[in-house]
């Protein structure tokens, strides 16, 4: 059964309580919301970061062959080490590593509405087991059951008195 989330910190959005099937799907269009806004803002936080990691990418390219010097050249270097000089400067790296993060909490949050929506068929399938009386007792036709609870004590009685094999036991019953 999931915990309520006013009863303690092991409460998971995306648990079913079958036993306040309403009280879920009240909370269902509220949750999923939440998720949501949280995964546009990571989204813009990711395209942010993109943009920032594009802007130093081109501010080191430029000053590399504005001042090679600077960087160790002692004359205007190639394109390819440009490039591969880039890579290697604090400034880059660190402009990489908030994007990976950026991307890292995005897919996140993006998973979490992808659950949120598997709660919602979930809770729409519970729902409908419960309208189906699902777990409650097996009922026979009248006409039916007296065979049924006659057959039961046979396979019963026989099966606590034969110690053979399975395949034994079995040989005979339909």
């Amino acid at each position: 059964m999931a915990k309520r989330q006013n009863d303690d910190d092991d409460y998971d959005p995306v648990d079913v309580d079958v036993n306040h099937l309403d009280r879920e799907w009240q909370a269902q269009p509220r949750l999923m919301r939440q998720a949501s806004v949280k995964a546009t803002k990571a989204r813009k936080a990711h395209s942010e970061a993109k943009a920032k990691l594009d802007v130093v990418t081109s501010e080191l390219g430029l000053a590399i062959r504005r001042t090679p010097e600077r960087f160790g050249f002692s004359k205007a270097p190639s394109n390819d080490v440009v490039d591969a000089c880039v890579i290697v400067q604090p400034e880059y790296q660190r402009a990489q590593s908030a994007l990976i993060q950026a991307k890292y909490e995005l897919d996140l949050l993006e998973d979490e509405v992808t659950a949120l929506s598997h709660k919602k068929a979930a809770l729409e399938n519970s729902v409908i087991l419960f309208c189906r009386d699902y777990g409650s007792e097996c009922k026979l036709p009248k006409e039916q059951s007296g065979q049924a609870r006659e057959k039961m004590r046979e396979v019963t009685s026989k099966g606590d008195r034969w110690k053979g094999t399975a395949r034994e036991i079995g040989e005979g019953y339909p």
